[in-house]
C-alpha cells in the first residue's frame, strides 16, 4: 500500500483544527464563533481557572462546551497531533489487535487509531466525563464502530491487559513531587529523584500491557533529567525500549516549540538495559561529542558519560540563600591525556575539556576559590572527593 501524503496533516484538517503561534491566535479562532467580547470572557475564565484551582478542573471547564473544546485545544494540539499521527502511521506494525489509549481527552488521537486501525479494537480511557463525551462526538462523525470509552483512571483497570497501550502527553500529570527541579542537582541525582516520582505510574502502565505486548509513549521531555527518569522508571517496571523508534518531534504550541520524545517499548525482560547508555542513544544525534566546551543540560550530559576519576572539587553553599555552586577537575573516562572541568552555578552549567598538563592549573583554581569563600563567614565549603 502507498503511503499517504502527510495523513497527520489530512486528519487535522478533517478534524477543523489548526495550531497558532501566540495566545492572540486562540483569542482570534474564539473571536470567529463568539465575537470578541465573549472570546474575551472564555480566555479569561479557561486561563483563571488554571491559575486558581489547576489542570482537572480546567479540562473540566475546557471540555464543557464542544466548540469551546475544540477550538482551545486544537490551537495547543493540531501541530502535535500531526507529527503524532504521522508517526504512528510509519510505526503501525508497533500496535496490536486490542488498543488502550490513556487520556484521550477530545479524541484528537483517538479518532486518528480507530480511522487507521479498523480491523483493531480501540479502548479510550480519561478520567474527565466531559473530555469523553466530546470524544465520542468526533468518533461518531468520523463513523468508526471500532472504539469504547471508559471514564476511568489507569489504576482502576486493575486485571485488564491489552496488545498495546499508548500514552500521550500523560506523564508530567502523574505524580507526587510536581517535578520542582534543584536546579544544582547534577543529572542522575535529579533523575533519580524524578524516577520515584513516576515509578508508581510506570508501574501501572506497564501491569495493563500483555505479556511480550508494547507500550507507545509521546512526551514533551527533552534532552533532560526527566527523560532519563521516564527511561528508568518503564525500564524498572518491565518495559524495554526499541532504540530504533525513537525519534525527536519539534511541535508549535502557542508560543512555545517544545520537543516531544516518541518510543516503543516491549514488555519483555529488561536486565541487559543500560539504562544512561539507552539514553544516551536517543540524545547523541542532537550532540556533537567531539566540541571542546557546553553548556547547560548537555554539559550534564556529557559530564556523566565522560567524567572518570576525581582529581578535586568543591562544593559551595550560601547558607542565605540555599544557592549552591560546584567546581570538578576530572579525568576523562576514554581519554587519558584529557581532563575535565565541571562547573555549575545554582544551575548555570559549563562544562570544558582540556589537555591534562593543564591538571594543576585547575587544582590551583579550586583552591583560591576556597580561599575566597573563606572570608565569607556565610559560605559553606565542602571538599568533595571519590
Amino acid at each position: 500500500m502507498a503511503k499517504e501524503k502527510d495523513p497527520g496533516l489530512q486528519h487535522i484538517m478533517k478534524l477543523n483544527i489548526r495550531a497558532v503561534r501566540e495566545p492572540k491566535g486562540i483569542y482570534n479562532e474564539l473571536s470567529k464563533k463568539y465575537g470578541q467580547n465573549k472570546a474575551r470572557e472564555i480566555m479569561d475564565d479557561l486561563y483563571g481557572t488554571v491559575r486558581k484551582v489547576g489542570y482537572k478542573s480546567f479540562y473540566e471547564r475546557k471540555d464543557a462546551d464542544y466548540d469551546i473544546a475544540m477550538i482551545f485545544s486544537g490551537c495547543y494540539d493540531a501541530d502535535i497531533v500531526r507529527k503524532a499521527c504521522n508517526w504512528i502511521y510509519d510505526h503501525q506494525n508497533a500496535f496490536g489487535d486490542e488498543i488502550l489509549e490513556i487520556g484521550c481527552d477530545c479524541g484528537f488521537m483517538t479518532t486518528f487509531l480507530g480511522s487507521l486501525f479498523q480491523d483493531k479494537h480501540i479502548t479510550a480511557i480519561d478520567r474527565n466525563q466531559f473530555g469523553i463525551d466530546i470524544a465520542k462526538r468526533n468518533v461518531e462523525k468520523y463513523g468508526l464502530t471500532n472504539v469504547e470509552f471508559i471514564c476511568a483512571d489507569v489504576t482502576e483497570l486493575k486485571g485488564k491487559t491489552y496488545d498495546t497501550v499508548f500514552s500521550m502527553r500523560t506523564m508530567q500529570e502523574n505524580g507526587q513531587s510536581g517535578e520542582i527541579e534543584d536546579l544544582s542537582n547534577e543529572l542522575i541525582t535529579q533523575a533519580s529523584i524524578y524516577t520515584e516520582d513516576k515509578q508508581d505510574y510506570a508501574n501501572s502502565l506497564s501491569s495493563l500491557v500483555k505479556d511480550s505486548g508494547t507500550f507507545v509513549s509521546i512526551e514533551r521531555l527533552g534532552r533532560n533529567a526527566l527523560f532519563l527518569a521516564w527511561l528508568q522508571a518503564l525500564t524498572d517496571a518491565g518495559l524495554k525500549v526499541d532504540l530504533e523508534s525513537y525519534s525527536e518531534l519539534s511541535c508549535m504550541e502557542v508560543g512555545d516549540t517544545p520537543t516531544f520524545e516518541t518510543m516503543v517499548f516491549s514488555k519483555t525482560d529488561c536486565s541487559d538495559v543500560n539504562v544512561f547508555m539507552s539514553f544516551m542513544s536517543c540524545v547523541a544525534d542532537c550532540i556533537d561529542i567531539t566540541l571542546p566546551m557546553f553548556e547547560g543540560w548537555d554539559a550534564k550530559i556529557m559530564y556523566e558519560f565522560t567524567r572518570g576519576k576525581m582529581i578535586d572539587g568543591i562544593e559551595l553553599l550560601d547558607t542565605i540563600t540555599g544557592a549552591k555552586s560546584r567546581a570538578i577537575c576530572c579525568l576523562h573516562k576514554q581519554d587519558d591525556t584529557c581532563i575535565l572541568w565541571y562547573s555549575n552555578n545554582n544551575g548555570n552549567v559549563h562544562l570544558e575539556y582540556h589537555d591534562i598538563e593543564q591538571k594543576d592549573e585547575c587544582i590551583e583554581q579550586i583552591k583560591n576559590t576556597i580561599e575566597e569563600a573563606k572570608k565569607l563567614n556565610y559560605i559553606k565549603i565542602t571538599r568533595l572527593g571519590e
